[in-house]
């Protein structure tokens, strides 16, 4: 017969965390402190051999001067422990917080997690990635919208306030469950930069359940669709320059729209394209084929770009400010393509990086050979590639089966 939990009582024992185990072979001596299902370990300074601990005990064994004081100091520890919990009110008697209380770093004066998350902002994470800093200001931004008051302490920021917030994000016209997690994220990430991480080094919002994002799926477009974008008649103007970057995007091996924008005529010499693949990747160079030469037509100057989106200083911009420029150039090649695929009937969700998903297609559909594709986008491993034409393996395998189906 099973014995249920009794959730709400607090229990206190000694455990030897043999995974903690150093150099010497010696393990840490910790308080395990558990309620209402939680746990929350303190360290007692004292490291043993695992041969000489009595587990059932929760002492250390033999007769020796060196375990009597060893024993007597655990004693100690745990006496106190208790009295910290009963020194609690009911309402506030957690694993965390007796633990706490007895590290000595029980929270005393009241911590403004807006300032907190603003200072590690300036301090740590203004030199890092320009999407990171975004993502993270933004977040903090939506904290103060939705306190609308200059402090927030740490201790009212408790799980009720944590689910109002969460609930205030999700119900947000403008942002989605995926959107929701990422800065949600982003908060606990500036916290725990800050040293202000709960129970276990758990995020104050782990436990929280938010709906399933279900994304858009990735669009690769077929030969005849290919075929219908190249040759389809559009007005000249945005449309008809958001199509050549686009094709420019799928001749250049399925580059990224980042890469194909920062293209400069002195990088099309010998009729090849020299460019650095994104995101740290090697040197690329690439032949001009002819499809390719017919897009970017008459040359320019060597310092002058290819695609005419980028201001012409962006090279002299800071990191931030070139990656505002992009990101900007792509928002509005993005619109005039989805304008040109409606008016060419054209699945909608088409944008420049589909290119790489079309090219991965159309490599597997010559090749049949899934890392052709790899060594064509500059994936480290074919599993990346995977992700491009899942939807086309997936038809393969049922035509597979199907086969196997009729022969039967």
């Amino acid at each position: 017969m099973r014995i249920p939990r009794n959730y709400s009582l607090m229990t206190f024992r000694f455990v030897l965390r043999v995974a903690k185990v150093n150099q010497a072979g010696k393990a840490p001596v910790c308080l395990c402190i558990s309620a209402g299902g939680k746990r929350a370990y303190c360290s007692t300074s004292i490291r043993l051999d695992p041969a000489a601990w009595d587990v059932m005990g929760e002492r250390q064994g033999g007769s020796t001067d060196a375990a009597k004081l060893n024993n007597n100091t655990l004693s100690v520890i745990k006496a106190e422990a208790i009295a910290l919990m009963q020194s609690l009110p009911a309402a506030q008697r957690t694993a965390h917080r007796v633990a706490a209380a007895l590290r000595g770093t029980a929270p005393g004066a009241q911590v403004c997690l807006l300032k907190t998350g603003d200072a590690t902002l300036a301090t740590h994470f203004a030199s890092r990635n320009v999407s990171t800093l975004q993502n993270f200001t933004r977040a903090l931004q939506l904290l103060r919208t939705w306190h609308k008051a200059s402090t927030l302490p740490q201790e009212q920021f408790d799980e009720d306030a944590r689910k109002r917030f969460v609930a205030w994000l999700l119900n947000h016209q403008a942002l989605s469950p995926s959107s929701v997690r990422s800065y949600l994220s982003g908060l606990a990430a500036l916290w725990a930069r800050a040293g202000l991480m709960t129970e276990r080094g758990r995020g104050p919002f782990a436990g929280l359940k938010l709906p399933r994002h279900r994304p858009e799926p990735r669009a690769s477009l077929s030969r005849q669709q290919f075929a219908r974008l190249a040759t389809g008649g559009l007005p000249t103007g945005g449309q008809h320059e958001a199509r050549n970057l686009y094709l420019a995007c799928f001749y250049l091996h399925g580059s990224r729209i980042g890469v194909v924008l920062q293209l400069r005529w002195g990088d099309v010499r010998e009729g090849r394209v020299y460019y650095r693949a994104a995101k740290g990747g090697p040197h690329k160079s690439v032949a001009v084929s002819g499809p390719l030469r017919a897009l970017l037509g008459e040359s320019g100057p060597a310092d002058g770009f290819v695609f005419d989106y980028l201001p012409s200083d962006f090279f002299a911009l800071d990191k931030a400010a070139q990656h505002r420029a992009i990101k900007r150039a792509n928002t509005k090649v993005n619109w005039h393509l989805r304008a040109a695929c409606r008016a060419l009937d054209l699945p909608g969700n088409i944008h420049p990086h589909t290119a790489r998903h079309t090219m991965a297609r159309m490599t597997v559909e010559a090749t049949g050979d899934i890392r052709a594709a790899q060594h064509v986008l500059g994936h480290s491993t074919y599993q990346q590639t995977e992700v491009y034409v899942r939807s086309m393996l997936t038809e393969e395998v049922d035509a597979a089966a199907a086969s196997v189906y009729d022969s039967l």
